[in-house]
């Protein structure tokens, strides 16, 4: 495994944390512009050497499992692998209980209706990924866009267990730039 760690121009101690880990397999890049976020993921998957792509957003935890459990179907062939996640709040507490028996295939239709996807719950191939990156445009929607892109084209598989907990604050990329999502929808 290797650790691509995308600073984005932070202004918090992330780079000091980073650099306290003494792991040949952590690559710290520090970017030298500050970049739409979907940008910034195509430069980190620029830097990977790895066959499988997967994400974690600096405020959110993946599960203990997660990497083991989706390795486990990628070995079986499949290259687009997702489960679930649930939304916690900055102190960790987790603030939906919903979990759903998600599609696998052709999910094309399911997302359209609703995105079932958070990006860390997620692994890909990155054959397909480096083949079909993000589209830089957006700055909300750009991994759901993606998502249905892929769905054009490949199958997705689901595994109803949870990957991800996603932490919702007041500082989420969502919360601060969500007055985009509407001209973003109109571009989708």
């Amino acid at each position: 495994w290797e650790i691509i760690f995308w600073d984005n121009q932070s202004f918090d101690k992330t780079s000091e944390i980073v650099k306290e880990y003494k792991d040949h397999r952590i690559n710290y890049f520090y970017s030298k512009n500050l970049n739409v976020i979907y940008k910034a993921r195509n430069l980190a998957l620029e830097k990977c050497k790895g066959e499988v792509v997967t994400f974690l957003d600096s405020d959110d935890i993946w599960t203990d499992y997660k990497l083991q459990e989706q390795i486990k179907f990628l070995k079986k062939g499949y290259k687009i692998i997702y489960g679930n996640y649930q939304l916690i709040n900055e102190k960790g507490e987790i603030i939906n209980h919903k979990l759903k028996k998600n599609p696998s295939g052709k999910i094309t239709r399911n997302l359209l209706r609703k995105n079932p996807i958070s990006i860390g719950c997620i692994m890909i191939d990155k054959k397909l990924i480096i083949n079909n990156k993000f589209n830089p445009f957006y700055e909300l929607l750009g991994d759901f866009e993606l998502w249905v892109r892929l769905s054009l084209k490949y199958e997705f598989f689901f595994i109803n267990k949870i990957f991800e907990y996603s932490r919702q604050h007041g500082n989420n990329y969502t919360i601060l730039y969500g007055n985009s999502m509407a001209k973003e929808k109109r571009y989708f």
